[in-house]
């Protein structure tokens, strides 16, 4: 009978259950002696009757009471009350690896750290002379301070156990047997436990392999439709290559788990401590976190037998000596490298981290739990990342061809900076639009992209922009992600034709000027000698054979990585690097499309979900009414939808090329919207209700994005790029002669212009102090100019009664009281609450009643990855690859 809360069993008060087994109950209980939370265990009513159950139920506590090991549950205390045998144990908090494995995979350097805890707790067992017999994902807890091994419920002594005519049974023949004889769980079993053979510490060993395998590849070992074929399975077949299944697993990992599932008990680890250091051998050949692999094993173990011991310090000189000069014969080393405690790497397009030229430094952003990204620096022969000073809001790293310095990109002050690694602050080179990718091939200047204005050249001591090619040259293209080839003939760009098209690999011949796609459907690219094209396509990572002096394939692209995160199916990057020496570093994961909810927040911050069922948004806009929102969908081609907040329908409105950034006309009648066709940038309209065709407002050469209308929907704000004044605020009259005239244009970025709810006064942002600050200014005239924000701010938005104006900072959203008769006068921002939502576009609007506000939700923080993959001398195994596919 279950137990109740507040019932006592002896001094433990019973709290609340915690599980139930096949062995007993399990409760989370009070001792009122020691005032400590222990957890009980109690064996059935109808066990507790039958002498075999109980005398099990005894050895238990004799089993678990020999153990003394930090990563085994300790026994606390044994009693009986009232014909309920009990046990007393550690209360274990945490999470179990089986609810861990419903996430998938786990990473490396947790695979490894949880499996030699686990070795060395059987270890300590088995050197006791007991069997678990039960070892499995749910019997392993997994908490702040590693692995607790669970429930030996199921263990008995190594020897066999004679103790009268009730334990003396027929040895079975067959899988499936009575109960009490083929005990334990059949996924995990070994092969003599399915044969209901006597068991040893080698059947453990087994199980632990199975369990290793499933937290490398998230996979089972063996499975089946039915007991007797997943026991057909572990008898018989052999599961699936880690090779095959996690293409980037250390085969020498893949060795230790293959040598745990041999059918054969002789043929595998002889004990749990044999397993164990076999683990701590993948982990320790540096103090670097993570697990090395060499392809020449033979070599080290050679260095072992002389040595007799691991000389880290020794092993860590040798592979930064690897860096200085390259042997002939260069060892593949593999290792993680994870983001400081309490933060997950930066996920973006592009990837947010970079690999100095050489492969002796990797620079990557973090995020915090509040969502802010800096940059950290990890050299290879060190044992942490720092942090690099003065890099919050920044991004889009890349290193100096001398590995010495590292370029950013400042979104905040739309700036092009570099960093020094020696220390200092970032200094600026040149201010640029959004969207800056670049490329620094040698000491004198930087390759960069602007997203919709081309290729340009900067000096790497700062200075004017000056375009790569002459205007007109491959203005059907979106650029970005430049890779500058040897001697500089060419440079490999992505080239894309919409907003969200199709993304090629683009050549272009800076000889000739002329341009050229050599592969289709790929990006990221990268170009290792002697002459291969590395990129990403479909969660993989690519190789092609390039000619780069004649700007060519000489071969078919193959993929050598599968499992590659990528952030935004369909128009994001695999997020990967490759340094010139061939080092790798990429982050594990898949292609799933991003999943984002549309939350509805209050003054407080209390968030409730809005949509039903995730899509990849990008941006919204907020019906006058509030009733519904306008919404860019991410895919193949990003197109504008239409959710009803009320009936809870999502409906598509535009079908046709790449449609973003939505805007309501002030009626709420149409939606305007920004669209890139055939190289040319314009601003479109439709009605919201699908019922007429769509008309062009605007079109350009530089983006434009719709911003603000006034409420008599006589004139429309829109911001837009010029190359000499930045990104600046126009006004397009809906009435007259519709001409276009620039309301705010400086040297400075103005953008996210906003009207008053009586049309009278322009909110906006600028950076002209030197970091986004929001101002207001009279409309349509421009007379004074007041700085509402003080501490930095970005996307103004006013209240329905115009009486306050809300705006963001990385991570906050702030209200400032506003009076405007019978003078301009503004109040003291105050904080309303954190704003961890997702940061790119129009990702916020304000409810009419003002108290209230949609946001789109990004990835929850414990979805995204906590350490980045680095595989040094990684072109080794890529010419071998190579090698092998042209003999195919």
């Amino acid at each position: 009978m279950p137990l109740a809360p507040g019932n006592k069993l002896g001094p433990y008060e019973i709290v609340a259950p915690l599980g139930a087994g096949g062995m007993g109950e399990v409760y989370r209980a009070r001792d009122t002696r020691l005032e400590r939370t222990v957890a009980i265990k109690i064996l059935p009513e109808h066990l507790s009757r039958d002498p075999v159950r109980k005398q099990r139920f005894e050895l238990e506590a004799k089993t678990i009471s020999s153990l003394n090991h930090p990563n085994i549950c300790t026994l606390h205390d044994i009693g009986s009350q009232d014909g309920v045998d009990y046990l007393v144990m550690e209360c274990v908090e945490g999470q179990t690896l089986g609810k861990r494995l419903e996430k998938g995979s786990l990473p490396l350097e947790q695979v490894l750290k949880y499996g030699v805890q686990i070795a060395d707790a059987l270890d300590k067992a088995h050197r006791a002379g007991i069997v678990h017999r039960d070892l499995k994902p749910v019997n392993i807890m997994l908490t702040a301070t590693g692995a607790k091994l669970l429930d030996f419920g199921l263990a008995k002594p190594a020897a066999p156990l004679v103790s009268g005519a009730t334990l003396s049974v027929a040895r079975p023949t067959t899988p499936v047997t009575e109960e009490g004889i083929v005990v334990g769980t059949f996924q995990y079993m070994s092969p003599e436990q399915v044969e209901g053979k006597e068991l040893d510490g080698r059947s453990d060993i087994f199980s632990l392999g199975a369990v290793l395998y499933e937290m490398v590849t998230g996979k089972k070992a063996f499975e089946g439709k039915s007991h007797l074929s997943v026991a057909s399975a572990i008898l018989e077949k052999e599961p699936a290559p880690l090779s095959v299944v996690k293409p980037m697993t250390p085969p020498t990992l893949d060795h230790a788990i293959r040598r745990c599932l041999a059918k054969d008990r002789e043929e595998r680890w002889q004990t749990a401590r044999d397993l164990e250091m076999e683990l701590k051998w993948v982990t320790e050949p540096s103090s670097l976190s993570g697990s090395f692999t060499t392809k020449k094993r033979s070599n080290l173990a050679a260095v072992y037998a002389i040595t007799g011991v691991l000389l880290g310090a020794a092993l860590v000189a040798g592979i930064a000596s690897m860096f200085r000069a390259k042997p002939a014969y260069a060892p593949v080393v593999r290792f993680s490298v994870a983001a400081p405690k309490g933060q997950a790497i930066a996920v973006e397009s592009p990837p947010q981290f970079a690999l100095s030229p050489d492969g002796t430094r990797l620079a990557f952003y973090a995020a915090n739990s509040a969502g802010r990204y800096e940059l950290y620096l990890r050299s290879m022969d060190s044992d942490g990342a720092k942090l690099l000073p003065g890099t919050g809001n920044t991004m889009n790293p890349f290193f100096s061809p001398d590995s010495e310095w590292v370029g950013l990109y400042s979104y905040d002050l739309s700036k092009l900076e570099k960093l020094t690694l020696s220390g200092g602050a970032p200094q600026p080179l040149c201010e640029v639009a959004g969207g800056t990718t670049a490329n620094w091939p040698e000491m004198g200047s930087i390759i960069m992209a602007m997203r919709g204005q081309g290729l340009f050249r900067v000096p790497s001591t700062g200075g004017t922009l000056q375009p790569i090619v002459a205007p007109g040259v491959m203005d059907e293209f979106l650029r970005n992600a430049p890779e500058v080839l040897p001697g500089e003939r060419g440079i490999l760009f992505v080239g894309s034709a919409g907003l969200a098209s199709q993304n090629d690999i683009v050549a272009l011949d800076l000889i000739s000027n002329k341009w050229k796609t050599v592969i289709q459907q790929g990006v990221n690219p990268h170009y290792l000698e002697p002459g291969y094209i590395v990129f990403g396509r479909s969660s993989s990572i690519w190789v092609a054979p390039f000619d780069a002096e004649h700007l060519k394939l000489t071969g078919q692209p193959a993929p050598v990585v599968n499992g590659v995160l990528v952030e935004r199916p369909g128009i994001g990057v695999e997020q990967f690097a490759v340094s010139k020496n061939g080092t790798l570093a990429y982050l594990a994961g898949t292609g799933a499309e991003a999943q984002r909810q549309i939350v509805l927040v209050d003054a407080k911050g209390v968030a409730k979900t809005l949509t039903e069922g995730g899509k990849p948004f990008e941006d919204l806009s907020l019906s006058p009414d509030g009733t519904k929102l306008a919404l860019t969908v991410e895919g193949s081609t990003w197109n504008i939808w239409i959710y009803n907040i009320i009936r809870k329908t999502l409906a598509r409105l535009t079908f046709e090329n790449d449609n973003r950034d939505p805007l309501w006309t002030p009626d709420g009648k149409r939606v305007v919207y920004t669209s890139l066709r055939n190289g040319v940038y314009g601003l479109y309209w439709r009605p919201a209700d699908g019922s007429g065709p769509e008309e062009q407002l605007l079109s350009g050469k530089n983006i434009i994005y719709a911003s603000s209308w006034s409420p008599d929907g006589h004139n429309l704000a829109y911001w837009q790029f010029d190359l000499q004044t930045k990104e600046d605020i126009w006004i397009l009259p809906l009435q007259g002669d519709r001409k276009p005239y620039p309301f705010v244009q400086t040297p400075f970025t103005e953008r996210f212009a906003a009207f008053s709810p009586d049309g009278h006064w322009m909110a906006y942002e600028s950076n002209e102090t030197g970091r986004p600050e929001i101002y207001i200014q009279p409309f349509p005239n421009p007379g004074g100019k007041w700085q509402i924000s003080t501490e930095g701010g970005s996307r103004p938005e006013w209240s329905n009664d115009g009486k306050q104006i809300f705006y963001l900072t990385r991570n906050e959203l702030m209200a400032v009281q506003i009076e405007t008769k019978p003078a301009f006068s503004a109040g003291r921002p105050e904080l309303l609450f954190g704003a961890n939502y997702f940061t790119s576009g129009h990702y916020y609007d304000v409810m009419p009643d003002g108290k209230h506000f949609v946001f789109i939700q990004s990835a929850q923080q414990s979805d995204r990855p906590s350490q980045i993959n680095v595989v040094i001398n990684w072109s080794e195994e890529l010419e071998q690859h190579m090698r092998a596919n042209q003999a195919r």
